[in-house]
């Protein structure tokens, strides 16, 4: 799938970029060599209350990762909860002596309005060994879960790499289930450092038909080297205005 080629691609521009660190930096990386976490993240996600949201972390060893592995989250706000984690094998290097996981966390919202995820951290055991990283920085915004949203995402890109100065394209392909119109009216974002130039919102999707929700953004200031971002839209449907959370999209700067 064109995603996991993004994604394949996005792990391999941020490992070069961490093993470069660990060489000029040998003393400063608290992740021993042999276990690369990429973690630390800038980013925006609107969700529902009380529904999880999901943040990928990819884990990449010189040696095969089994064993006993286990994950928490650490220091909190009071406004997220930590749900659950879940880990996937990931294929993307021909190198024998590379191995990755990507190790999925859940968390979610307790209450509805604005969150900070900062100073977070994550705490990862293997087998006998315990490794700390840094989740970043993340505002999340809430909502109370108001309609049932009969829009069904169907296609969308999840991941992509791209230069300091290059634009960042989200695109989302919409199905609307119901024998009526439904519009978007607006986009909800807000990732400081990075601001909206472009959308076709509002937009109107036909009954029983499809349409491609486009953003485009650009940086107005120095960018992190990982993002994820999750932007809502605000849906009017039957006459009832509601917010729906779309999907995650992980961009990752390439080192200049």
């Amino acid at each position: 799938m064109k995603a996991n080629k993004y994604i394949a691609f996005l792990i391999i521009i941020v490992l070069f970029g961490v093993v470069l660190y660990i060489n000029s930096h040998p003393k400063k990386m608290e992740v021993p060599p042999k276990y690369l976490i990429l973690s630390k993240y800038e980013g925006f996600v609107v969700g529902y209350v009380n529904d999880s949201f999901r943040i990928d972390v990819y884990i990449i060893s010189n040696r095969r990762i089994n064993g006993v592995i286990s994950a928490s989250v650490n220091n909190l706000p009071n406004c997220i909860s930590f749900v659950d984690y879940s880990l996937a094998p990931t294929l993307y290097f021909q190198d024998d002596s590379l191995h990755e996981l990507t190790l999925s966390l859940y968390l979610k919202p307790n209450r509805a309005g604005k969150c900070l995820i900062n100073n977070s951290t994550l705490s990862l055991k293997i087998n006998n060994r315990t490794f700390i990283a840094p989740l970043g920085r993340i505002e999340v915004i809430a909502y109370e879960k108001e309609c049932e949203p009969q829009l069904e995402i169907t296609k969308y890109i999840s991941a992509s790499i791209g230069p300091e100065d290059a634009p960042i394209y989200l695109n989302y392909t919409l199905n609307n289930k119901l024998n009526v119109p439904v519009g978007i009216s607006k986009v909800i974002f807000n990732l400081p450092g990075i601001k909206i130039v472009d959308t076709n919102v509002p937009l109107k999707i036909d009954p029983n038909s499809s349409s491609t929700l486009y953003i485009k953004t650009v940086n107005t200031t120095k960018m992190s080297s990982l993002y994820v971002i999750q932007p809502g839209i605000e849906i009017i449907q039957n006459s009832n205005t509601c917010v729906v959370p779309l999907e995650p999209f992980y961009y990752a700067t390439i080192p200049p």
